[in-house]
């Protein structure tokens, strides 16, 4: 699919964001982007989105309608599909193009597919 080639291919930091933003890096931007396109694609969107952190700053939210969670950190990703929990980029340390496509790759799979069932 061409949102997560886009999205993996196009890390880059986008120099007009806010405050906040400011503190996400190349790879939380583009992996976020990357969501969205995803979502925006299967007509579904991001709900409970948020940026927290202490020792460093990540991304989190869910896919409504779905029992889907990510978080997005400055260096690799998770994926809670149910109860079944995946992280992307540690323990083992790989260039963050991969960890981004791994990561976008497993999330079109688990939002369009039937682990990402409906909620309750």
């Amino acid at each position: 699919m061409s949102t997560v080639h886009d999205a993996v291919h196009g890390l880059r930091l986008n120099n007009n964001v806010g405050d906040m933003r400011d503190k996400l890096t190349a790879f939380q931007l583009e992996v976020e982007k990357g969501i969205h396109d995803v979502l925006d694609h299967l007509g579904k969107h991001v709900a409970d989105r948020r940026i927290a952190g202490i020792a460093e700053t990540y991304i989190t939210g869910s896919v409504s309608n779905q029992d889907i969670i990510f978080w997005i950190y400055p260096d690799g990703a998770a994926l809670q599909v149910g109860r079944r929990h995946r992280t992307f980029g540690f323990p083992k340390r790989e260039p963050l193009v991969d960890t981004a496509s791994e990561f976008l790759d497993e999330f079109m799979k688990v939002v369009n597919g039937p682990d990402g069932s409906a909620r309750n």
